[in-house]
């Protein structure tokens, strides 16, 4: 029984430290302008990509989808950065949190689950022809975040 007991506190230690690990961002938040309290995410129409860095939102984020069509003859990628503003991302050099291939001629992208990804300081992306790259493709893609 003494066994089950300090079995049990040790887990519950566990999960409380693990829990304190991770940033919180609650999945209700909302911009300061725009929106209302029965819309959760703001859609975001991301027109012309390249390997200029391009800001989604400058502020801790969610992101719910990211949705591209590469009409190019190569695999492009989709590089996402956790900041918030494009001055401190340099494409080829900043590692991207997340880097999504886009197949030839396709679309193609990633719906997370209902809480989407976690950005604490904002989201920029940048497109390029390898996944941590610097020279450029073009994409337009379509991006949904809180």
């Amino acid at each position: 029984m003494r066994r089950l007991w300090l079995l049990t506190l040790i887990l519950a230690l566990c999960v409380t430290l693990a829990r304190a690990q991770q940033p919180v961002i609650p999945y209700t938040h909302l911009p300061a302008t725009g929106g209302s309290a029965s819309v959760d995410s703001q859609p975001k129409l991301l027109v012309s990509l390249g390997a200029t860095p391009t800001l989604v939102v400058a502020r801790p984020a969610r992101l719910g989808i990211v949705y591209c069509y590469n009409n190019t003859g190569a695999p492009a990628y989709i590089q996402l950065f956790d900041a918030a503003s494009t001055a401190s991302v340099t494409v080829g050099s900043t590692a991207p949190v997340l880097s999504l291939g886009i197949p030839t001629v396709l679309a193609s992208g990633i719906g997370p689950a209902v809480i989407g990804i976690a950005f604490k300081n904002g989201i920029v992306v940048a497109i390029t022809t390898t996944a941590t790259g610097s020279t450029g493709a073009t994409m337009y893609c379509n991006a949904t975040y809180n």
